[in-house]
Parts: C-alpha cells; structure tokens; sequence
C-alpha cells in the first residue's frame, strides 16, 4: 500500500509540473503560445515635437482573431520605421514589459516637426506591428493672444501661429486630419499667417495678415468653406472673390466677412435664410448680405445678426425660438430690426438665444431659446424680444453658446455663465443649471471668452493663458484628456 500511495504522490507531483510548465510556456516571456501578433491599441495621436505623446501608445498582444491575450507577456520595444523624417528621433523608454497583455509607453517624446512619420513594434516570437503614418505638430507657446471656441473644438493664435483642438472629424482643426486632439494642434497654414480665427459648427476659417484673406476649412457639406466645393477641408483653403475682410465669422454651416466698409458677405448653408441675401438657396462662395453698412456682425446656429455703426441691431436666418429678436418665430431671409431699440456695441448670435451689451454701459440684454435659463433673465421663457440680464452687472464681452451664455465682467473681469450644466459647462463647480449669470470658479481675470455647444473657454489677462470648461468628451478643453471638468482647467500649451 505505502508503494502505491508514493506512486500517486509521484503522479500527481509530475502532473503539477507538467501543468506548471505548460502554464509558463502559455504566458511565458519572449514567445507567448496564446499571442498571435501585436496591434497599437492607442496609436500614436498627441504628437507634438519635444513633448510628451499623449495619450500614451499602447500596444497589445493579441489572438488570431485581434482579441488581446491578458495573461501574454512579452518586452515590446517601439522604434521608427524607415524612411524616417530627418533628423526624426523617439526619445524615452522604448522598452517595456506587458501587463495584462498591453505594453504602455508613458514616456516617449518625438521629433523634429515632420510629416510621414511611423512606429513599429517588435517583440521576440511575434510578427512585428506597424502603426499608421502620422505628422509631429509644432508645441504652442504658452500664451495666446486670442481664442475662438467651436460647437465642440477650440482654437487660439498665439504668436507662432494657430492652433486649434478637440473635435475633428470633419478636419475643423485645420491639421489635415480627422482625429480628434485632447491638446493644441499646429493648424497648417502653408507659410500664410493669420491675424483671426473663427470657429463655428462644422467648419473654421481665419483671416490673414496683413490682406484680410479668409480662409476656411471644415466639413464644407454647405459651401461654408467657400471655395466652390462642398468637399471636406482637412486644412485651409482659400475663399473665392478676392475679398478684403477686417473681420471673420463662423457659424453653424455659414460663415462670414465683413469689410471695412461695412460689407457683409457671406457663404455656405442657406436653408433658413442665414446668408441674408434674400434667399434660402445655399451659396458655395461669398453672397453679399442686404442692409448695412455694418460695424460688426455674428454668425451662430443656422442665423446670424449685424450691428450697425450707429449701434441698431438686425438679425437674419432661423427664427424658431425667437432668437431674431423681432418679436416674431418666423424665419427671415433678408435682415430684421431687433425689437426695443436699444443701442448695442456687440450683439452676439448663439445657439437659439441671442445676447448683447449697451453700448456704453455693457448692460446685457438676451433673447431667444431659454430652455435652460440661457437668457438669464431668471425664467425658462422663451423671449422673442431682449429682455435684461439679471444681476445688475456691466459686461466687456460677452459670447453665447450652444445651451449657455457666457460673459466678462467690466470692472473684476471675472467671468459668468448661465444657462445649461449638465457637464459643468458654467464653470463653477456645479452641474446645476442656472438662470441668472453664476460667478466662474478660480477667480481669474481674462479679455477674452468663448461659449461653444457645452464648453467654454477664456483668454487669462496678462499670462495669455487659456482655459477652458465643460464638456471634455472630444478634448475640447485642450487639457490632454478627454474628462469633463466643472472648473477651469488650463490648456496644456
């Protein structure tokens, strides 16, 4: 009997080695049996020379049907493939050990600036993997001098150039490409050098200087580009006419230049009149808009609005929610005097809500969609004539977005929102709508801010420093991730 139980003690000890062995040999070091071949995972995207890539590359081991192995583990290594840029060179841990079957490369850098560049991963008893070819964008400097905030992207000039980030699947960012970026992006401007930029709903143009020549990039499915085409723009093109535009505008489909003059010329979606040209036939280069001599002017959600030099405000386009001002919900294809006569310096077109400051003062008056209290007028009442913004403040600038309105306060220059917060897009740490204008989070001055569809962002005064709020999904807040944040978070230059 004691034979025969060492015996089984024998056959048991060598059937644990047996299944030792083949369990070391299934996830075993330099060739796991389980792992087919290596995909990227997270290929290459923040790309940015000097800089870190973010997010980080991520290359997996993966079955014969793509699935990743997690108990796989192999040293993957990362290096260029020929042909390399020149003087192209990937800095960093180019080694590293899987995890759960996924190599992560946290700290690689990578540059000069260049085109066509391509990684490839090379693991001992696996085919080697090779990421698509993708561009190093120029870093941008840290302040900015401007900002232009999108439905959900965002742009800044800075005195390197443009550079834009966030949503980008109709090439909105200009980098010809239809990723999206979580950081800024250099906007491709072949030598041209822009003095604005303006970022709409689908599409962003800028104006260069010195000229004033407009031109726009984007999805282009209306003409906004206008160039004739309604292809998509992966980078500027220019707009046909030769036009000399002080000023530029975008907004959801349609965008605009005004010159110096006080011509209005618009181009591209037409369908609820918002070229103003009398007409709601779509228009691939520049129509002129009827009325005018305008002083300024703003395009928004299928509408736009001028202000004439003596401060008479006229609206034109998508009238559903009142946002013309008119005291009608009748679309308009030709120029409408806004009701109540008041004299405005700035008159801002939104999403359905429209708003304006005094002139001087900077009392702020909004009318149009107020689903979510956007015209901050402490109701949720549709307006259809301008009503006063509640608090008693006096404004410097005021911008109004997809679901909210954004503004500067006149004397602190602290910034307010109200309107829709369902990702923090106000600003002030809360996901609470809000009716009436709520304070900014941080307390910071700024000259500048934008409100994009649930996003906004604001140029800091002195630092040339940008940040931004809201929703995060596409990285529109520029901070190299793509979290929601409720406060202000800085842009990662």
């Amino acid at each position: 009997m004691r034979s025969v139980r060492l015996s089984r003690r024998s056959t048991l000890a060598g059937l644990a080695i047996a299944l030792l062995a083949a369990c070391s040999k299934s996830d075993g070091g330099t060739g796991p049996a389980l792992a087919d071949h290596m995909v990227f995972l997270v290929p290459p995207s923040q790309t940015r020379s000097g800089q870190a890539i973010i997010p980080a590359i991520q290359v997996a081991l993966v079955d014969a049907s793509g699935t990743v192995v997690p108990g796989a583990t192999a040293s993957v290594t990362l290096a260029l493939a020929p042909p390399i840029p020149a003087g192209g060179a990937l800095t960093g841990t180019l080694t590293v050990q899987t995890v759960a079957g996924v190599a992560t490369f946290s700290s690689l850098g990578i540059g000069p600036v260049a085109t066509g560049y391509v990684l490839q991963a090379t693991a001992a008893g696996l085919p080697t993997a090779t990421s698509d070819a993708f561009a190093v964008f120029a870093p941008m400097p840290a302040a900015a001098t401007s900002i232009s905030v999108g439905s959900d992207w965002s742009c800044a000039l800075t005195s390197g150039g443009g550079y834009c980030w966030g949503h980008n699947s109709g090439g909105e960012l200009g980098i010809n490409s239809d990723t999206a970026r979580s950081t800024p992006s250099a906007i491709l401007t072949s030598g041209i050098v822009f003095g604005q930029l303006a970022a709409g709903g689908s599409d962003t143009c800028g104006l260069t200087t010195p000229g004033g020549a407009a031109w726009c990039w984007g999805h282009n499915s209306s003409g906004a580009a206008g160039d004739g085409t309604t292809i998509t723009k992966l980078a500027p093109v220019a707009v046909s006419g030769g036009h000399a535009f002080s000023s530029i505008l975008a907004g959801d489909g349609t965008s605009c230049g005004l010159t110096s003059s006080g011509a209005l010329w618009c181009w591209g979606a037409n369908g609820r009149g918002q070229l103003g040209n009398g007409t709601t036939t779509n228009s691939p280069v520049p129509d002129s808009v009827h009325g005018g001599p305008y002083a300024s002017a703003s395009a928004g959600g299928s509408y736009a609005c001028g202000v004439t030099s003596a401060g008479a405000a006229y609206c034109w386009g998508m009238n559903f929610s009142g946002g013309l001002g008119d005291g009608t919900y009748a679309d308009k294809s030709a120029p409408v005097a806004v009701s109540g006569g008041i004299v405005f310096s700035v008159v801002k077109a939104g999403g359905g809500q429209t708003c304006g400051l005094t002139s001087p003062a900077g009392a702020a008056y909004c009318w149009g969609d107020n689903s979510y209290g956007q015209v901050g007028d402490g109701t949720t009442f549709v307006r259809s004539t301008p009503v006063a913004v509640s608090g008693g403040l006096f404004f410097s600038a005021i911008s109004a977005g997809g679901e909210l309105t954004c503004a500067i306060e006149k004397t602190t220059a602290h910034a307010y929102c109200w309107g829709h917060n369902n990702v923090g897009q106000l600003g002030n740490g809360t996901i609470a709508d809000a009716n009436v204008p709520t304070l900014v989070s941080g307390g910071r001055s700024f000259t500048q801010i934008g409100a994009g569809f649930a996003h906004a962002c604001a140029l800091e005064a002195g630092s040339g420093a940008v940040y931004c709020w809201g929703d995060n999904h596409q990285g529109a807040l520029g901070n190299g991730t793509t979290v929601d944040s409720h406060v202000p978070t800085a842009v990662v230059p």
